[in-house]
């Protein structure tokens, strides 16, 4: 089913026109105040502020990603909510179709529905459940962290653009500091060449020290972020796990014998081995009386 745009916060024109806009309520404010305040220097000052403005966007588009990652969780959870294996002894066919129902249509393209729905699919069709919810249990986390793909990239792209701007600013500095100790007559003329100087280094420490502070928050709130979508998944797990096995007493409740729709493996081949094993003892019981016929 496709998803509408209010539907789909992860989209691209979110996040990044979400990040302009981060921008803009960081600079416009910065950008009136007093020109001497050592905040408005730092991410204004010449030579430094692309670095700044652009390590500031790369962090407002983290944000925005983490934002539209923290309203789908909502969205899982409130699914999860909704959906109750527990309370029934077992689960028929109609059973699962009447909890599935009960989700909202604009919440049917969530972890939980899917595993469920999944789930109940492969009862219908006579599949091994257990190990069906395992490769769904596996495909999730996958899932989970293919979809942090973009905010991985941010991470490690930050800190880059810090380094360029440390390096811009040693370069710059170093480039013009011989020159201009060589013509600094007076000592006026060498503390302008030294203030020069560290201006240039001043470049290079701040765009640095932004890059790793907004780095490092990046990496605390997706640690929170990740913890609770892994949460998320082992609590679909656990009543997918709770489902297959009231799938599997619905089916003994029926009263199918031998292999069931839905046995393992291992059920499979003991039962096999079992029939075999009687089998064998007949004929060996068979053949020993024939033998014993013979000799008398």
């Amino acid at each position: 089913m496709a998803r509408t745009r209010k539907e789909n916060p992860d989209s691209l024109l979110f996040i990044f026109l979400g990040a302009l806009i981060f921008v803009a309520l960081i600079y416009g404010p910065l950008f009136f105040l007093n020109d001497r305040l050592y905040l408005k220097i730092f991410f204004f000052r010449s030579g430094s502020w692309p670095f700044q403005t652009t390590s500031t966007y790369l962090f407002g588009v983290g944000i925005c990603f983490l934002i539209s990652r923290y309203v789908n969780l909502r969205r899982e959870t409130k699914v999860a909510n909704l959906i109750d294996v527990q309370s029934a002894s077992t689960i028929s066919s109609d059973t699962a179709k009447k909890e599935l129902e009960r989700v909202p249509t604009g919440l049917r393209e969530t972890l939980a529905y899917r595993r469920i729905s999944e789930l109940l699919k492969g009862y219908l069709n006579g599949e091994e459940v257990i190990r069906l919810n395992e490769e769904l249990s596996r495909r999730d986390n996958d899932l989970i962290d293919r979809g942090h793909a973009l905010l991985d990239s941010i991470r490690q792209l930050i800190p880059v653009i810090g380094f360029l701007g440390t390096v811009f600013g040693l370069a710059l500095g170093m480039v013009a500091f011989p020159e201009n100790m060589a013509k600094a007559a007076t000592i006026d003329n060498l503390r302008e060449t030294l203030r020069d100087f560290a201006s240039s280094l001043s470049v290079a420490f701040e765009t640095t020290v932004l890059a790793l502070v907004y780095t490092i928050i990046i990496i605390l709130i997706t640690t929170v972020l990740k913890e609770r979508e892994a949460g998320l998944v082992s609590r679909v797990d656990r009543f997918a796990r709770d489902m297959v096995s009231k799938f599997r007493s619905h089916h003994s409740s029926m009263g199918f014998s031998g292999t069931t729709v839905g046995s393992d493996l291992e059920s499979l081949l003991n039962g096999w081995l079992d029939r075999w094993e009687v089998l064998f003892k007949r004929s060996m019981e068979g053949l020993a009386q024939q033998l014993h016929s013979r000799n008398q």
